[in-house]
């Protein structure tokens, strides 16, 4: 017979066992179909809601909302006047309360200018003079001078 010590012993070895692990057991078909549905849910968009179809106004309701419209762009230009009004009237009673103050004091100057005109002499003296030029001079600070 032949000598077989050469060769070496093909006699199968039993199957390997899988190696246990130390884990707890995982269900991995469970794990996939909850990550589907997870992303089933993430791409998920909402639905935009449809929108409501517009009615079209009648006539008269047309009609109506023109004629409030204009009612309302009437009273807009009626209060802008109004305050317009307002401040022009604001400041011709500053203007007059201005000149209301000076008025005594250019009184007395318009009489001495008179007296002078009737002694032949030629409008004012300088210390008059000066002082009707800073009440001019005053008017026009407060206002008085300005044109609307």
């Amino acid at each position: 017979m032949s000598d077989n010590s050469n060769m070496p012993d093909i006699t199968p070895s039993p199957a390997p066992t899988p190696a246990k692990s130390t884990s707890p057991k995982v269900n991995r078909d469970a794990i996939q179909k909850k990550a589907k549905s997870d992303t089933k849910t993430n791409t998920k968009t909402t639905p935009k809601p449809k929108p409501t179809p517009t009615k079209k106004p009648t006539q008269t309701e047309e009609r109506t909302r023109q004629e409030n419209r204009a009612i309302g762009l009437a009273i807009i230009r009626n209060v802008n006047m109004l305050a317009t009004i307002d401040e022009r009237q604001k400041k011709r009673e500053k203007k007059l309360k201005a000149l209301k103050k000076v008025m005594p004091e250019m009184k007395k100057l318009a009489k001495r200018e008179e007296a002078r005109k009737k002694k032949g002499e030629e409008g004012l003296d300088e210390k008059d003079q000066k002082r009707m030029d800073e009440i001019k001079e005053q008017l026009r600070a407060e206002g008085v001078f300005d044109e609307d």
